[in-house]
């Protein structure tokens, strides 16, 4: 589990330092943590959406500076 916390939330990480634009990254986050869901129960596929959007805004406050 906490592997998993990890990997997604650096994913969502690189996720904002590779895509620039934040529609197009969000519309990137929402497509990974659907097709998570899909995968596998849809209660993981919304864990794993937060994990996203945790690496990201963590991007996110650090690029503010």
């Amino acid at each position: 589990m906490l592997t998993y916390f990890i990997g997604f939330a650096l994913l969502g990480f690189f996720i904002k330092q590779v895509v620039k634009d934040d529609k197009v990254a969000f519309v990137v986050v929402l497509a990974i943590a659907l097709l998570w869901g899909a995968t596998h129960h849809a209660i993981w596929g919304i864990v794993t959406l937060g994990e996203l959007l945790l690496g990201y805004v963590v991007a996110y406050l650090l690029n503010k500076k």
